[in-house]
Parts: C-alpha cells; sequence; structure tokens
C-alpha cells in the first residue's frame, strides 16, 4: 500500500508542476517514462495506477504547453537529419516484411523522438540541463543502484529485467549510460553539500555493480572501455587511477565464480561450446543477407525477427523469428545501407558537437562547467557503441534522449557564447559589418523558476 501512495503522492506533485510550464512537463513525463510506476507496485494496485494515463495525459500536456508557450522553437543542420531519420525509417516502415508489427513499433519511436526534440527546445540553460539529469538519473538510477549495492554486498547475481530497458543485456546499457551522469552530478555539486555529493557517487558505484551484475558480457567489455575513457579523459590521471582502480578492484572482487566462467566464454565461444556467443554470429550473416538485397530501405523498421526466417540459410538450426543481438546490425538489415549511414552521422555529429564544447572550454575557462556535462555524455555513449554490438538498443528512448541531450547543451553553448561576446544588443547591432541580422538570444521557459539546490 506504501508504494502506491508514493506513486499517487509524486503523480500528483508532478502534476501540479507540469501545470506551471512545459519544461516541467517535460520532468514529468521523464519521470513517468524511466521510473514505469506500472512496475513498482504490486499487481493487485497495478490496474489503478494504469487508469491513470500518466504518460499519455504528460506527454499531451508537454506538447501543448511548448506549442503555446513563449520558448523559442530550434531548428538546425542535426534537427534536419533528426527528423530525416524519423521520415526515412516511416518509409522503411510503410515497406516493411511485417508493416503491423513495425508500425506499432514506429509509433512508439516516433513519440520518443518527438519528447527529444522538446529537449531541446526547453532546455535553455545549465540549471535546467542539470535539473534533467537529475530527474533522468534518479527515475531510473536509483531502485537499480539500490539492487546494485545489494549485491556488491551479497555477490548477488542481477538478472531481472527493468520495463523501461528490456532484458538484463538493455538493462547493463541503460546502468552504464547512467554512470557518468552520477559522477558528472557528484562532480557539479556545491563543495559545501557533501553528503549529496557522497550520494550520487555510492548510486554511481551502484548502478556500475547492478550492469557487471547481469552477468551481459557485452557490459563487461562496455564496463572496461568506459573505465579506460574516464582515465584517459581524466586531468588528474593518479587520482583517477586510484579511484578507477579501487573501483575495479572493490566490484570484481565479489564476483562468483559463475561470473568468471562466463566471461570467459567472451573470447573463447567455441572452447566452451557456448550457443548463444555461437549463434550471435550467424545472426549477423543474416543481417547483411538482408541489407544486400535491401540495400536503401532494409526489411522493414524493427522488423528483423519477423524477416528472419525468409533470409536465415541454416536450416531452422537455431529456430525461428530470432533476434539479431546487434544495435549496428539491426539497423543495418531493417533500414538498409542509406539509412544505417544516417544513423551513423546522427552519432557523429553528437560526438562532434561535445568535442566543440570541449574545445571552448579549452579557449575560455568559463565554459569549464560545461565542457564536465560534455564529457559525461561522450562517456555515456561508449556502452551504447560497445555493448550495443551485441545488444538491440538503436530505438531505446533512452539512447535518443541522450542525443537530445547533447543537442540541448550545443544550444545552451552557443547562446550562452553570445550573450557573453555581445552583452550590449544595441551596440553589437551596430559593430556588425554586412547588414547580418543579429541572432536573438531565446527566452526562458517556464513561468516558474527553476528548482534550486538539486
Amino acid at each position: 500500500m506504501f508504494r502506491v501512495l508514493l506513486v499517487y503522492m509524486v503523480a500528483a506533485c508532478g502534476m501540479f508542476y507540469a501545470l506551471q510550464g512545459p519544461f516541467y512537463a517535460l520532468l514529468f513525463y521523464t519521470w513517468n517514462a524511466y521510473f514505469r510506476p506500472e512496475g513498482f507496485v504490486w499487481d493487485v494496485h497495478l490496474g489503478w495506477v494504469r487508469m491513470l494515463k500518466l504518460s499519455l495525459i504528460s506527454g499531451w500536456i508537454v506538447l501543448i504547453s511548448a506549442m503555446i508557450s513563449k520558448d523559442k522553437f530550434v531548428w538546425n543542420t542535426r534537427c534536419t537529419i533528426f527528423f530525416g531519420f524519423l521520415i526515412f525509417t516511416l518509409i522503411s516502415t510503410s515497406l516493411s516484411y511485417d508493416k503491423t508489427s513495425s508500425f506499432r513499433f514506429w509509433a512508439d519511436f516516433c513519440k520518443a523522438l518527438v519528447i527529444t526534440y522538446l529537449y531541446v527546445v526547453l532546455i535553455t540553460d545549465v540549471p535546467k540541463l542539470r535539473l534533467m539529469m537529475v530527474v533522468l538519473a534518479l527515475s531510473l538510477g536509483l531502485y537499480e543502484a539500490k539492487q546494485g549495492l545489494h549485491g556488491l554486498m551479497s555477490g548477488a547475481q542481477n538478472l531481472n529485467a527493468n520495463l523501461f530497458l528490456g532484458d538484463n543485456n538493455g538493462v547493463a546499457i541503460g546502468m552504464l549510460m547512467l554512470f557518468p551522469i552520477f559522477v558528472l552530478l557528484a562532480q557539479t555539486t556545491a563543495p559545501d553539500k557533501v553528503w549529496r555529493k557522497r550520494g550520487y557517487i555510492i548510486l554511481a558505484i551502484g548502478v556500475f555493480y547492478r550492469a557487471i551484475g547481469t552477468y551481459s558480457r557485452g557490459a563487461m567489455l562496455a564496463a572496461v572501455t568506459l573505465v579506460g575513457f574516464y582515465w584517459l579523459r581524466s586531468q588528474n590521471k593518479m587520482r583517477n587511477l586510484i579511484f578507477l582502480g579501487a573501483l575495479v578492484i572493490v566490484v570484481l572482487s565479489v564476483m562468483p565464480s559463475m561470473w568468471w566462467e562466463r566471461m570467459e566464454t567472451t573470447f573463447a565461444p567455441k572452447k566452451y561450446n557456448e550457443a548463444s556467443a555461437l549463434s550471435r554470429l550467424h545472426f549477423w550473416k543474416v543481417a547483411v543477407r538482408m541489407a544486400n538485397e535491401n540495400p536503401v530501405f532494409g526489411v522493414g523498421f524493427s522488423a528483423y525477427n519477423a524477416a528472419y526466417d525468409k533470409y536465415d540459410d541454416g536450416d531452422g538450426k537455431h529456430a525461428s523469428q530470432r533476434s539479431v543481438h546487434s544495435s549496428w546490425f539491426g539497423v543495418l538489415s531493417e533500414c538498409g545501407y542509406f539509412g544505417t549511414s544516417i544513423y551513423v552521422l546522427i552519432l557523429f555529429l553528437a560526438w562532434r558537437t561535445l568535442q566543440r564544447v570541449k574545445k571552448r572550454a579549452k579557449e575560455d575557462p568559463r565554459y569549464e562547467e560545461l565542457a564536465k556535462y560534455a564529457v559525461a555524455l561522450e562517456a555515456a555513449f561508449v556502452p551504447v557503441i560497445v555493448a550495443g554490438a551485441f545488444v538491440i538498443f538503436q530505438y531505446n528512448e533512452m539512447l535518443w534522449n541522450f542525443l537530445g541531450l547533447t543537442m540541448a547543451l550545443d544550444h545552451i553553448v552557443k547562446n550562452k557564447r553570445f550573450e557573453e561576446l555581445y552583452p550590449n544588443t544595441e551596440k553589437a547591432e551596430k559593430d556588425l559589418e554586412g547588414g547580418d541580422e543579429l541572432p536573438k538570444p531565446a527566452p526562458p521557459a517556464g513561468r516558474r523558476p527553476v528548482l534550486e539546490g538539486v
């Protein structure tokens, strides 16, 4: 009963703030999307929570309030490519091997991308960016970190799924994406908020172990890469080497023998006759065959499973309607070579944006805090690239929301650069040559001050 009351209280509070402005409505939608309250309550109360239709209501509030607010809609090259990919996937859906199934998945993908675009429009300054990260990280990571900390102390295996992330492999990627966010929140917390800073560090350790405790081999590879990335990007390499080394030693010291045996199959699947690892090679070959026969639009958006039997040349050895078990080969088979090129371009532009923010910080120390956000977001894409090679994650809302955060960060930097270089608008207009129109900074979003102290 306590869980139900807690959900109702948070929902009531969130709905109250959602009606105060579009940004708060976006926060409420994010909480509902990542926390999934229907998975938190007991089955006996599930119907009552579903009757609230929090996702539908909060989504419409965000969209309508954003359209009638004074917030300036953003449009640039990245937005064009972003929605170009959405239109492309719609065409792929219309040509899909299984149109009914593809359109159902595409509708969810479309909603995720619309919300992601609103991230760019409504997150207009650093306090809002930070608050969004706090809500996102705690909504998804608080309960998962608790499980991770319990596993760290007991050495337990965490194989339970998550409604938002899917099976244990999806959970592993999501938790490793949250790890740099919690580290960022700890870094950017005020020095006098000692316990809050420690809390974020503890949560970072919790989600890190939660990822490793899934026994996902892709998570292990991604975790090693992530640790190496942080060490290479750190300024104080010795201090961070000690911290990261201690984290790895503590985590690995409690892992049972079953975990080590499973990790060994990553590098020697034939030796251990590991069917799961060996079958992936076959699924990827099937994906390439699909792309070769459908190079432009693929077999259809999220239609690999439906088309698998047609392109399988293994005489049903690995059963029917199997999954591709890879984000990269998933996009390749379902969107063809052309769609994969757009997908890679979107990720590349996100990386280039973050590099530009870090370069700006080197030129101007006033941007040092924004560079920390850039490093955290850059680190968050490491598990997507590495572990995503073994997991279907290419259409997950979390990935696209993080891409939206990079776009929002880029927009914030550009606005801040304009305001600092041209504090006097009238004088700046006179200084411009050639009659170029001076861009106006976007007005602040919402009708209430952003919550402080997070």
